[in-house]
């Protein structure tokens, strides 16, 4: 069903509706008859605009050629295949540089990248472009279906290069053609470029004609011609401007304007109808901007309007449905009037502040409650059912205070429980942790005596192997003071034998002493002077050996003497030598002993330092128990604390146990500080006599809506 408001609405929006069809309808009909103008000026300035962007982009070409050229390092390259590279190098990426060359100021080709120079450029071409000392643009050329023209720059002479020469870049004409495709994107225009000739160079769009093709020609054989060949002779007659022509009887509108380069003119063809479609796309945005800006100023002020009846209607609706959903915060609009509306909207306002009161003083005394005023009693004049809700209040105040306070009692003992467990497990990990220092420190010392002892057993184990070392060379020097013993009695018997032997020579040179002497005698006695020579020799040589036995003799028995007293002191030297030897025997047997002993003392002092580390163990473990024990206990004791507060924070009736809260630090009970019951400042009305307040004005009714 519809409201009021929206009657008045639609009528409003009906109206707006039809004077803004009507003024559209006309502005259209006015804008249809001056379409044509239009869309000759817009086409003649697209012409223009194509015929700039075609001179820039030859420009681009030529611009970039000749940086290149009139650059150092091109001219004062060491030969021209080098300047062929610089020149494939800096437009390798460019697929519209086709060729590169460079000639003599005769017309000579000298180096060229490709045959494309030879096609393209003339000597006529290259003499020009030596008498000038700017970069020359060739005509265009047609090779294979696609126009090609060429940039000739002089090269600047230097000291290397004292020779004029011209560099030549030919580049396709695609990326020129390219550019006119813009004007057909989106549309139905048509571009051609042409030359003096009316020959086609480029085309874009659904054109009639190809390029190639000469329409002027054309048209004296094919009627259909006619119109766009009169078009191009009028271009190539004039600069700039337009022309209408048909063609099979579809009527079109031409631009046309020149191009500085290659002597080209550029047209722009749309067909009249889509044309002034197209020209007219604006206006139409402008003027479906207009209706919806007209439909828009209409809604709001038939909003207003329709507002100011529906409003109280609408406000005290939606302040009802407001009110089912529990919304008693929100302003109540009153309409001050005399009529049904104004004792609606009163009538609400004062449901809604009564209704406002009594859900204070109940938030107030839930607030109570919340902040632990357990001593708090509802008051205040309650109507009706409302009534069982303060006494329902009351009695949850009183039932709490009486649980709060059985609470607190059990809270008061649990801490004095838990003080004296805190207390007793603190003593305990105190002592635990001595205990656990004291058998650390015994620990540490058992092993610096085990290390001591089992350094000394290494000692002795070390000694003995020394004085069993020492025993067993003595050992061997008797051994050797014995067999040296022998020798010397060997000597002595042998200086024995060589006496005797002496004695046997010295008889031998007696008696060969005495048979000279007889001999001598003989001699004489014969007379034989010979014989008695030889007598007198050997008696010399009897007397000789009879010395030499002598002295010999003599050292023998020195050499007897001296082996005599060598005998005694080896016997002697022997003697103690054997002594020493049973002597470190003995010591042998008493360090090994020490050893031994050593060894069974490391043993037995390991054995202990086990039995102290298991000990050290246990008290480690039972000073964690203790210290586990005694948190756990302050952790108990904490939160006996924190149960007596929180329950101190509640404030009990009369005759309950006096409220009071736990100190931490002295183990006393002490006040707890507890609000009073909020007054006007904290947002509460508790004034339930209040008339409602009147507003001083209708604020938006958007802000409810």
């Amino acid at each position: 069903m519809k409201t009021i408001r929206a009657k008045i609405m639609i009528a409003m929006l009906v109206l707006v509706f039809v004077v803004t069809v009507l003024l559209s309808a006309t502005y259209l009909w006015y804008f249809t008859k001056n379409s044509a103008a239009n869309l000759a000026a817009n086409n003649k300035l697209l012409a223009k605009e194509a015929s700039l962007n075609f001179d820039y982009m030859v420009d681009s070409y030529v611009k970039s050629v000749s940086q290149l050229v009139t650059s150092e390092s091109f001219s004062s390259a060491p030969d021209n295949s080098d300047r062929i590279k610089q020149f494939t190098d800096r437009y390798y990426n460019d697929t519209m540089y086709t060729s590169f060359g460079i000639y003599t100021s005769d017309g000579k080709l000298l180096e060229s990248s490709s045959s494309g120079c030879a096609d393209v450029i003339t000597d006529s071409d290259v003499k020009t472009a030596a008498t000038r000392y700017d970069a020359t643009v060739t005509k265009l050329v047609e090779l294979e279906g696609k126009y090609y023209f060429s940039v000739l720059v002089p090269i600047p002479i230097t000291a290397s290069n004292t020779n004029k020469q011209i560099a030549a870049a030919v580049i396709c004409c695609d990326s020129i053609a390219k550019s006119l495709d813009h004007l057909s994107e989106n549309t139905s225009n048509v571009a051609y470029v042409i030359d003096r000739d009316g020959l086609i160079l480029f085309t874009t769009g659904e054109t009639a004609a190809t390029v190639g093709q000469r329409p002027i020609e054309l048209s004296e054989t094919d009627a259909n011609y006619k119109g766009l060949a009169n078009t191009f002779k009028t271009a190539i007659n004039g600069k700039s401007g337009s022309y209408d022509y048909k063609i099979s009887n579809t009527r079109f509108t031409a631009g046309f304007y020149p191009a500085s380069h290659f002597n080209v003119m550029i047209v722009v063809s749309t067909p009249t109808a889509a044309g002034v479609f197209e020209l007219g796309t604006s206006s139409i945005r402008l003027i479906i901007l207009f209706f919806t800006v007209t439909i828009a100023a209409t809604l709001v002020f038939a909003l207003l309007f329709a507002r100011r009846i529906s409003k109280p209607i609408v406000s005290s609706t939606n302040r009802l449905r407001a009110l089912s959903n529990g919304d008693i915060s929100t302003r109540v609009d009153v309409w001050y009037s005399r009529d049904e509306l104004g004792v609606l909207s009163n009538s609400l306002e004062e449901t809604v502040v009564n209704l406002r009161q009594y859900i204070n003083l109940i938030q107030i005394a839930l607030q109570q409650i919340a902040e632990g005023n357990l001593s708090h009693r509802m008051e205040g004049n309650f109507k009706g059912d409302f009534k069982k809700i303060k006494d329902t209040f009351n009695e949850i105040f009183e039932s709490l205070s009486v649980t709060f306070d059985s609470i607190n009692n059990s809270a008061e003992q649990v801490t004095s429980g838990a003080v004296m467990v805190s207390n007793s497990a603190q003593a305990l990990s105190q002592g635990a942790t001595q205990q656990a220092s004291a058998i650390e420190e015994l620990s540490a010392t058992l092993g610096s005596v085990s290390d001591q002892v089992i350094q000394n057993s290494e000692s002795a184990k070390n000694a003995y192997q020394i004085v069993n070392d020492n025993t067993a060379a003595m050992n061997g020097c008797n051994e050797d003071m014995r067999s040296m013993l022998l020798a010397m009695k060997m000597i002595t018997e042998t200086s024995d034998e060589i006496q005797t032997i002496l004695k046997v020579i010295d008889d031998i040179s007696f008696q060969t002493n005495i048979l000279a002497l007889n001999a001598a005698v003989e001699a004489a006695r014969e007379g034989s002077k010979g014989f008695g020579v030889v007598a007198d020799e050997v008696r010399q040589l009897a007397a000789r050996s009879a010395e030499a036995a002598k002295q010999t003799a003599a050292l023998i028995k020195k050499s007897s003497n001296a082996v005599a007293n060598g005998t005694a002191i080896a016997e002697t030297t022997a003697q103690s030598l054997d002594a020493l030897a049973k002597d470190s025997e003995r010591i042998s047997e008493l360090i090994k002993n020490i050893a031994d002993a050593s060894a069974e003392q490391s043993e037995a002092i390991m054995q202990i330092n086990t039995g102290v580390d298991q000990i050290s163990a246990v008290v480690s473990a039972n000073t964690a128990s203790a210290v586990g024990s005694a948190s756990a206990s302050e952790e108990l004791s904490s939160q006996s604390l924190i149960l007596k507060n929180m329950i101190a924070k509640f404030r009990l009736t009369a005759g309950d146990v006096k409220n009071h809260a736990f100190d931490d630090d002295d183990d006393d009970f002490t006040p707890a500080p507890v609000d009073d019951i909020p007054d006007e400042d904290d947002g509460l009305d508790l004034d339930v006599d209040d008339e409602p307040s009147v507003p001083d004005s209708i604020d938006d009714e958007d802000d409810k809506y």
